[in-house]
């Protein structure tokens, strides 16, 4: 499925797996997925790759709440604006807002009122998936 057919496809409402629990420390970082029963839950997507993560803890307070889930479509194209879920090759995971990219890195913004701004090279990156929503999945 091409990057492009995803934007012209009209979502479908398909069963998500949500992934992992991500323990997320007051930094708004996690370094692993915790089982998540075979949890699914109903959600338009576009992306047949779709996945869930729930975050647990208030690294990301008031923006996501603890115990909401993050819809990710892995194949959709990212760009400046978006939020996205960002894997370090050393294994840390992070949400912020991608502000720009360039050859060498990415300038991110934290999603929550602190409004800091980092940048990281790309040789550090080993994904950037976008966050299409975020989801109470537990009501």
């Amino acid at each position: 499925h091409a990057e492009s057919d995803l934007l012209n496809d009209p979502p479908t409402t398909r069963l998500v797996p949500i992934k992992g629990i991500a323990m997320v420390n007051k930094e708004g970082f996690w370094d692993e997925l915790f089982t998540a029963d075979d949890e699914h839950f109903a959600c338009p997507t576009r992306d047949p790759d779709a996945y869930a993560i729930r975050l647990r803890g208030d690294g990301y307070y008031p923006a996501i709440p603890s115990g909401h889930c993050i819809l990710i479509e892995p194949n959709a194209v990212v760009g400046p604006g978006n939020r996205v879920l960002v894997r370090t090759h050393k294994g840390r995971s992070f949400i912020r807002e991608l502000l720009w990219a360039n050859d060498a890195e990415y300038a991110f913004q934290s999603i929550t009122s602190g409004n800091e701004r980092t940048t990281t090279a790309k040789s550090l990156v080993e994904y950037m998936h976008r966050i299409r929503s975020v989801f109470d999945a537990e009501t």
